[in-house]
């Protein structure tokens, strides 16, 4: 068959062979539900996946380790397993709980089993400018207070911290009066214009007495029972001249 021949029709009834077939798609690959999509019954069609912390050590998310989560966070992972005492590290190996007291004994020194600790101090990358890959958070053209992790600038910082301040101490005092409130306490008020006693107190230094302030209520009842015996004695005066 040259090439000036025309090519025979398409038989759809001829079988190819497999290097002549078009490339397969590639199978699903079938899903298999962990405990906590296994919980939620709410799903139709089958489970539905709830995202969380750990799929980031999935197979399916390392498989490019230029896109790997793992390894973009192995350097650190290994700097911290050195700063950590065996007695956590055992405990996070065999009973499951989370890498902790790291960093808690200093370079050189031993822990409680006698172990001594060889690690480094690494930079501060949220006060260090020249750590590796540039400060955190911190953008050229802009001031940052030292204070600031987040990186929030000036006088956007500032301006947050003065706030915060004025509403935990307006808190402070709306809850010191409700307080008092709630115990009945009455304001003291000092006595002042007392003729010799306050210069005696002002001369000696001592301090001012204190007394607590009668309510107008409670003046006007007990004077009344006094100008109803005065009004009654004049009466029989009266009715004895006559």
């Amino acid at each position: 068959m040259s090439l000036l021949d025309t090519p025979p029709s398409y038989e759809a009834t001829v079988r190819r062979s497999k290097s002549e077939r078009g490339p397969r798609r590639p199978k699903q690959r079938k899903y298999v539900a962990d405990t906590i999509d296994q919980l939620d019954a709410t799903s139709i069609g089958g489970p539905y996946h709830h995202g969380g912390p750990y799929d980031a050590t999935l197979r399916s998310f390392n498989l490019n380790k230029h896109f790997s989560p793992v390894a973009a966070v192995k350097e650190g992972n290994k700097a911290a397993w050195e700063a950590t005492p065996r007695e956590a590290q055992l405990d996070c190996l065999l009973k499951g709980r989370p890498l902790d007291n790291i960093a808690s004994v200093p370079p050189g020194e031993q822990t409680l089993s006698g172990q001594v600790m060889n690690y480094t101090y690494s930079t501060d990358m949220f006060r260090d400018p020249n750590a590796g890959g540039g400060a955190y958070n911190r953008w050229p053209g802009l001031q940052y207070h030292p204070d600031d992790l987040k990186g929030k600038a000036e006088p956007g910082f500032t301006i947050d911290r003065e706030r915060k301040a004025r509403e935990a101490a307006a808190k402070r005092v709306g809850r010191a009066q409700s307080v008092h409130e709630r115990r009945g306490e009455y304001e003291m008020v000092p006595q002042w214009g007392r003729g010799a006693s306050s210069g005696h107190s002002k001369r000696s230094g001592s301090p001012p007495v204190l007394a607590r302030q009668r309510s107008i209520s409670a003046a006007a009842s007990t004077s009344r029972p006094k100008e109803f015996a005065e009004g009654l004695k004049r009466r029989i005066g009266s009715l004895r001249r006559r």
